[in-house]
């Protein structure tokens, strides 16, 4: 339960940053580890795309997970394009 507990404070305090950066809205998903937390990683923010985009955006993760050398530039989904 700690580690459930762990994860939704980390959510709380991540994705309010996520989704409204200085007001704007964020139109590109997120997609990678997530900073300050070696174990939370993300996929998010797909909107009505969701399922069109779900192969891909899972390849992706998957890439970053295993270290493998993604098929796609990760750097426009990265988290910290918010910071």
């Amino acid at each position: 339960m700690d580690g459930c507990r762990l994860c939704l404070r980390a959510g709380y305090e991540i994705f309010p940053r996520a989704i409204y950066s200085g007001g704007v809205k964020a139109e590109v998903m997120i997609i990678g580890h997530a900073p300050g937390s070696q174990h939370l990683w993300l996929s998010t923010g797909h909107g009505m795309m969701g399922v069109g985009m779900s192969a891909g955006s899972a390849q992706l993760l998957a890439d970053l997970l295993t270290g493998r050398a993604p098929a796609i530039d990760p750097t426009p989904y990265r988290m910290e394009r918010f910071t």
